[in-house]
C-alpha cells in the first residue's frame, strides 16, 4: 500500500490507498512531535533569556598563561568557565570581582575587590558558586590571583550580553 499524508483543517492525517480508496485515520504520533517541537522551542528560549542575564568576559593573561571565556550569574551567585578555559596553575588562585576595569593599573587587591572564592580547577569547564550578597552592581572586572604568591594571573573584563 502507497502512504500519504493529508493535512484537514489543521489536523495531521495518514492515508492509506487500499483497493483505490483513500482511508484517512488521524496520527497522533504528529500531534507528539509537535508538542516536543514547542517545549524544546520554549526551553531554548528560556536558556537563552537566562544567559543574557549574566556577564560575558574573556580572560586576558597578565603574568601566567590565562584564556578562556567567563560568564556571571551575580543574581544567582554563579560563574561559569567554558571549555577553552586555562590557566597556569598556582597554590592558592582565587578569582575577585573589582570595580577596576584593568587591575594592572595599580595595587591589587584594591578598596572594591571581593573574593568570590578559590577556583576549583585550572582548566576546562566548571561552575563556582558565591554568596550572591557580596555582588556590587558596579563591578566591571573578573580576575584570577594567587592569594600565596600576591600576583594576577590575569583578568576579564564583563559586560551584559546584548
Amino acid at each position: 500500500a502507497q502512504e500519504e499524508i493529508a493535512t484537514a483543517l489543521g489536523q495531521v492525517y495518514v492515508g492509506m490507498v487500499v483497493n483505490d480508496k483513500v482511508e484517512l485515520q488521524k496520527n497522533d504520533f504528529f500531534d507528539e512531535v509537535d508538542g516536543m517541537r514547542i517545549a524544546a522551542g520554549k526551553a531554548i528560549e528560556a536558556a537563552t533569556k537566562e544567559r543574557k542575564n549574566g556577564l560575558l568576559g574573556q580572560f586576558i593573561p597578565v603574568k601566567q598563561a590565562v584564556l578562556g571565556v567567563v560568564l556571571v550569574r551575580p543574581t544567582d551567585g554563579i560563574i561559569f568557565t567554558n571549555t577553552t578555559f586555562e590557566s597556569d596553575p598556582g597554590p592558592n588562585l582565587h578569582l575577585y570581582a573589582s570595580t577596576v576595569a584593568d587591575p594592572r593599573e595599580g595595587v591589587f587587591p584594591d578598596d572594591t575587590a571581593k573574593d568570590l572564592g578559590m577556583l576549583n580547577f585550572t582548566y576546562g569547564a566548571q561552575t563556582m558558586h558565591f554568596d550572591p550578597s557580596l555582588w556590587n552592581q558596579d563591578f566591571r572586572t573578573l580576575v584570577i590571583y594567587d592569594m600565596k604568591l600576591k600576583r594576577i594571573y590575569g583578568f576579564a573584563q564583563i559586560s551584559p550580553q546584548i
